[in-house]
């Protein structure tokens, strides 16, 4: 009988331990909903942009710090911009669809991808690079500084972009004991 106490008093306890965490409290739900514009995710986007920066701008100091970058190295960090590039042309295309009659979206997402299409041209530069016996540095790190320069381009026209949408950056989150209820 204790036992059988003892067990239901652990299921009830982890019941009511997990229906908190379950739950999702309205603080932590995006201000703006991803099906007003299609499906497109403004914050991911952003991310994306300055993820695939992250991976050109340390690609670019091992190439100004080492004698030589290994191929793989190389190969992991080219791959990592275009899965970024990539996802955040699949959250244009989505806003472009959404808003095909706005003219101003369509040529601010239109700056955006050429921004974009200039940083894969990189891409493919640097994978030439690194297919040599000997790559490169120089040419991997002009490679690398010119993407930074579109990926902060685009960034700051994704704002803008942002912006005309009236869609609020996020907020860093807070410690427990501020939460807003």
């Amino acid at each position: 009988m204790k036992m059988l106490f003892g067990v239901l008093a652990l299921v009830l306890g982890a019941v009511l331990i997990a229906k908190p965490a379950l739950a999702q409290p309205k603080y932590l739900l995006p201000k703006t909903d991803p099906r007003k514009y299609g499906g497109y995710s403004p914050h991911a986007s952003s991310m994306y942009g300055r993820h695939a920066r992250d991976h050109a701008r340390t690609l670019y100091h091992y190439g100004r710090r080492w004698q030589s970058v290994p191929k793989e190295r190389i190969e992991e960090h080219v791959a990592g911009v275009r899965s970024n590039l990539d996802a955040a042309n699949k959250e244009m295309a989505t806003l472009k669809a959404a808003k095909p009659d706005d003219k101003d979206v369509q040529t601010q997402v239109a700056t955006i991808e050429g921004h974009f299409a200039k940083c894969d041209e990189m891409c493919k530069m640097m994978q030439e690079t690194a297919a040599s016996d000997k790559p490169d540095m120089d040419k991997m790190c002009d490679c690398c500084a010119t993407m930074c320069r579109e990926l902060d381009a685009a960034n700051a026209q994704h704002d803008k972009l942002m912006k005309k949408l009236g869609i609020e950056a996020l907020e860093d989150p807070k410690s427990e004991g501020s939460k807003k209820r």
